[in-house]
């Protein structure tokens, strides 16, 4: 392209965020939760979830372009969809615990999963070894998070103090991966270690 006698090079090389049809695929999967009052005081609850994804179709004139988003190369069947975990799940036990002077003071544990996951569309690079084929991959973690709720009498004021990531575990939220790229580097967002957090609340009774 020539503006203004200035010769331009239009071609889009990778890396590139070009959005790009890939083709079709089929996710198979089920969801189950599951809730259980075991006294008036102790409750439990679960959910989980499963999935199988599978590329039934792939464009050739974009999956086995140069101009693949990250610019990785050609893609194959056997990719899974990004940030597309085949197994979650959660669970979580409750206490409440009546004070002698009125109020209750509940106690909770929640823990949730999340199975390894590649976070880009192309996998891995073609020209990638085979035991080196999880630059854009995080692996499977769990995290816990625990509670106390106090609760006055009168049910109008509400104390909580919250412990995230109990364990202080290191994980990733995602990962942008340029190793094997023109941009040669790797980023990523390390996701937060333990927090702890106090609220208060105020019920006007509306």
């Amino acid at each position: 392209m020539t503006i203004g006698g200035v010769t331009y090079n239009t071609f889009i090389g990778p890396p590139c965020a070009k959005p790009a049809n890939i083709g079709d695929a089929k996710i198979d999967g089920f969801e189950l939760e599951m809730q259980i009052a075991a006294t008036k005081r102790l409750s439990f609850d679960f959910s989980g979830s499963s999935l199988d994804f599978k590329y039934t179709r792939l464009d050739p004139t974009v999956a086995s372009s140069l101009v693949v988003p990250g610019g990785r190369g050609q893609m194959t069947f056997d990719m899974k969809a990004p940030y597309t975990p085949e197994l979650t799940w959660s669970a979580g036990v409750q206490y409440a615990i009546p004070m002698s002077a009125g109020g209750s003071l509940t106690l909770r544990l929640d823990t949730a999963f999340q199975d390894s996951v590649y976070t880009q569309a192309v996998n891995y690079a073609q020209t990638q070894p085979v035991n080196d084929r999880k630059t854009s991959w995080i692996d499977s973690y769990e995290l816990t998070h625990a509670r106390a709720t106090w609760q006055s009498p009168s049910q109008e004021w509400q104390v909580a103090l919250d412990v995230h990531n109990l364990g202080n575990k290191v994980y990733y939220e995602n990962i942008v991966d340029g190793v094997y790229t023109t941009v040669g580097y790797q980023s990523a967002q390390i996701g937060p270690p333990r927090m702890w957090t106090m609220s208060f609340a105020k019920s006007f009774g509306l």
